[in-house]
């Protein structure tokens, strides 16, 4: 029961106690007062009304007292639901980092040439092929669905972290697709890598926001940039000439979370 409500209580409490005092003295005073014997009509004349009141009084103290019983039991009961909804969301949630958490790794040793062009070539083959080990996208729909139960501010995070795994989709589309005129294979997959691996970054910030356990996961990764700026440009920018401009990079994160 929260302050408010027994701040509520207690003043409809000392209402009942001030009229109940209010009604002794109201009914002693006419057998004070009056010089022979008072009879039951006269007394209930003075004191009659104010037992009313106080009957009534009491009537609505032990009914409000009722329905915030009744109130307080529903709160808990959605609450309730809205922990088990956000531990099926969590649940959804995780299965899609699992294969975001594997690509991110794939990603970071393609990005780091090793001389050898045929291992190289090799490392980027299973890097794109990594992306085909993501959920089905359907998946996302249903965590959507399932947060509508949540409370607004759990739900606004579960759909920000959902609308950044629908941009993941987004993503591996384009990777898998044809690369941009003039442009070659080899290029547009590293560059797609990177952006990929900022994008990456950003669902690490946001569902660290959403659950402690979720931020223990990108902590690294994230915290690495965030703490040592001067470090930012070896790990979200890419090592070689086919790196992003400064402005693709920052049109790629998405806005800050309230």
């Amino acid at each position: 029961m929260s302050k408010r409500s027994d701040t509520g209580l207690k003043s409809i409490g000392l209402l009942l106690l001030a009229l109940a005092l209010a009604g002794v003295v109201i009914a002693a005073g006419p057998v004070v007062v009056a010089p022979g014997q008072v009879s039951a009509s006269d007394w209930l004349l003075f004191s009659g009304p104010l037992l009313a009141v106080t009957v009534a009084i009491a009537a609505a103290y032990l009914g409000w007292r009722g329905y915030l019983e009744r109130r307080d039991s529903e709160r808990h009961r959605i609450g309730q639901q809205q922990d088990a909804a956000f531990a099926i969301v969590k649940t959804g949630i995780g299965k899609f980092l699992d294969a975001i958490e594997a690509i991110w790794w794939g990603i970071d040793r393609t990005l780091d040439p090793t001389g050898n062009p045929s291992l190289d070539s090799a490392r980027r083959g299973f890097t794109a092929d990594s992306f085909n080990t993501l959920p089905d996208a359907e998946g996302i729909e249903e965590i959507r669905i399932v947060a509508a139960r949540l409370d607004p501010l759990r739900q606004h995070r579960v759909l920000s972290v959902v609308s950044l795994l629908e941009q993941v989709y987004y993503l591996r589309r384009r990777l898998l697709g044809r690369p941009p005129l003039a442009t070659p294979p080899e290029q547009w997959q590293l560059q797609m890598f990177e952006l990929c691996r900022i994008h990456f970054s950003h669902i690490g910030d946001y569902v660290g926001k959403l659950d402690p356990q979720f931020a223990a996961r990108f902590q690294d990764r994230v915290q690495m940039c965030a703490k040592n700026p001067d470090m930012s440009g070896q790990i979200t920018k890419a090592k070689a000439s086919w790196v992003m401009e400064e402005g693709q990079i920052l049109r790629t994160k998405p806005p800050a979370l309230s």
